[in-house]
Order: structure tokens, then C-alpha cells, then sequence
């Protein structure tokens, strides 16, 4: 799948899976998004990560 057919095909997601997302895939999302533009370069992307333990029907 290339960039445009991701765009074009993302949908929002109301559902979350069980299984938790593995740390390599966490920190793959979060390297690439130091690529992400923003207005002449001039914010930083401020980032941050929460690991829960709690089961999903417990968050609200």
C-alpha cells in the first residue's frame, strides 16, 4: 500500500484489539513521525508514550 491509498482509505477506528502493539512497531511509528512536516520547520513534534496494563473496558 503506498501513502496515497493509505490516505484515501484510512478509516477513523472505534475498536481496539486485545493484544497489545509490539514495542519494535511503537518505536518504528515514533522514528517515522520525526519525518512529519510542520509550518517552516519551526515546532517541534511533541510526542509522548503511556503503556497501560489496564484491560481496555477500563479506560474511559
Amino acid at each position: 500500500m503506498d501513502v496515497l491509498e493509505a490516505i484515501r482509505t484510512r478509516r477513523t477506528i472505534a475498536k481496539f484489539r486485545p493484544e497489545p502493539v509490539p514495542a519494535e512497531t511503537l518505536t518504528e511509528i515514533l522514528a517515522t513521525g520525526v519525518w512529519a512536516p510542520n509550518h517552516r520547520l519551526t515546532e517541534p513534534w511533541p510526542v509522548s508514550y503511556t503503556h497501560l496494563t489496564l484491560p481496555t473496558s477500563d479506560l474511559v
